[in-house]
This record gives structure tokens, C-alpha cells and sequence, in this order.
């Protein structure tokens, strides 16, 4: 027996249950960004294993005057946000590496470049962020099919079980 356009009830449940939990994720994260943290998604393995390409991290803002060797910071580098870890403190800056790399970042981290330090690490969870950035098009195309069919299927009577 088929019910709705869905499937049977335990598809549907499901779905409410994965719809939960997609609010609870949503909410924890408007929270955490309106007390400062800020979520990225890792593009480049140079902080492997700590990071790996795909995770999401979560930062809040750091005190300059605070960081410590061994941290791991998020930082403006010609634009580009990047997460290193505290190699040194220097006067003039923080003298940051990659912990997959082989030699010191060019350059140091001024105060006005330190964006924030990191403070959780979910691997493989940003891997759909990058996706849907790399290929906006596609994700755009799937978006507009799900409503379609969704759409279609409201239209007509699929409330009615089918024998």
C-alpha cells in the first residue's frame, strides 16, 4: 500500500525526524553566530590531520594579546581566510604554519588580521557547502526539480491511498 506522493509512513517519519533535526542544527548555529562564533568550511589539506579538506569549523573571536603558541587561528591573508596554527609570537605578529606544510607561512599575523580562533572541528560535514559552490548551477537545477515534483504532486490528488 502506498500512501501519498511520499511513500509509506515510515519514509514520511523519517523525513520529520531528519527535518528536526535540521531546525536544531539551524537554530544552535544562529545562536552561536549571534554570540560571535562564525562557521567556515576547510578548502585545502595544508592543516591535515587537524583539519581536513570538507570539515566545518566553528570560530569566536580571539584577543590578540591572548593567543598562544599551539592554537589554532583563523586569519585575512590577501583575501583569502585562512587556518594555521601558532607557531611563534613576535612582536611585529604571529608567525603561524600549516601542519601538513614544511616550512613557516610567509609574512606574520597582525591584529587586524586575526579573524578568529578555532574552536570546534566537525569533519566532512562542509563537504555539500563546497559542492554547492563549485557547481551553484546543478544545486540550483536540483533545488527547482524538488519543487517541481513536489509541486506536481500537490497538484493532483496523491493524498489518496493507493490500493
Amino acid at each position: 500500500m502506498v500512501y501519498g506522493c511520499f511513500g509509506p509512513k515510515g519514509l514520511r517519519l523519517l523525513m520529520n525526524r531528519w527535518q528536526w533535526s535540521g531546525h536544531v542544527v539551524l537554530v544552535v548555529l544562529v545562536l552561536a553566530w549571534i554570540l560571535g562564533a562564525r562557521v567556515y568550511v576547510v578548502r585545502s589539506g595544508s592543516m591535515l590531520p587537524s583539519l581536513a579538506p570538507g570539515s566545518l569549523v566553528m570560530t569566536l573571536p580571539a584577543d590578540y594579546d591572548n593567543v598562544q603558541v599551539g592554537s589554532i587561528i583563523c586569519f585575512d591573508r590577501g583575501g583569502q581566510l585562512v587556518a594555521h596554527r601558532v607557531k611563534a609570537i613576535r612582536g611585529y605578529g604571529l608567525v603561524t604554519q600549516g601542519d601538513n606544510n614544511s616550512s613557516l607561512d610567509p609574512g606574520t599575523v597582525g591584529r587586524e588580521d586575526l579573524k578568529g580562533r578555532v574552536v570546534t572541528v566537525i569533519p566532512g560535514i562542509g563537504w555539500p557547502i563546497l559542492l554547492i559552490r563549485a557547481f551553484p548551477l546543478v544545486f540550483g537545477g536540483l533545488v527547482a526539480l524538488v519543487f517541481a515534483v513536489r509541486f506536481a504532486c500537490h497538484s493532483r490528488s496523491c493524498h489518496k491511498t493507493i490500493g
